[in-house]
């Protein structure tokens, strides 16, 4: 699953990335997310991939709206694979003003980035990799549920 967070300035939360077993591909940009444990709703696995990546620790419930979903492949050097990924949206403001968020340590290292779509382009416009590939597609999908 993946979670797509807004801020006040039309930013978007993006994470760096990298295969470590493939020296040569250039870092890549990736909404905040991952994979459901053992026991856990999407809306847990969300909070604990908040907690995790970025340090926010706060439990999700009606500030998440599901938006997309889509079959995924991931080109991993060492374990490529297929998986299907449901898609969420929060406004960062919804999440910062719960009186139950609080900061903690992340623990996993992670580069933290707040972009713009215009940031976004220009960064696929010189060949990187934005994940999901089709972020521009989902940007506008978005703009369109949360406008009305």
């Amino acid at each position: 699953m993946r979670l797509w967070v807004k801020d006040q300035n039309n930013r978007w939360l993006f994470l760096s990335g990298a295969d470590s077993l493939d020296r040569g591909r250039p870092s890549w940009l990736y909404t905040l997310g991952g994979r459901l444990e053992p026991g856990e709703d999407h809306l847990a696995a969300l909070s604990r991939e908040l907690r995790e990546e970025v340090g926010w620790c706060v439990p999700l419930g009606h500030q998440v709206m599901p938006i997309w979903w889509r079959l995924a492949y991931r080109d991993f050097r060492i374990n490529p694979y297929y998986v299907a990924e449901k898609h969420f949206y929060v406004d960062y403001e919804k999440l910062v003003n719960d009186p139950n968020f609080h900061l903690t340590t992340p623990s996993e290292l992670v580069e933290i980035n707040w972009l713009s779509e215009m940031d976004l382009r220009e960064f696929a416009g010189r060949g990187r990799e934005v994940f999901p590939t089709s972020w521009q597609q989902i940007l506008q999908h978005i703009a369109k549920i949360t406008t009305r």
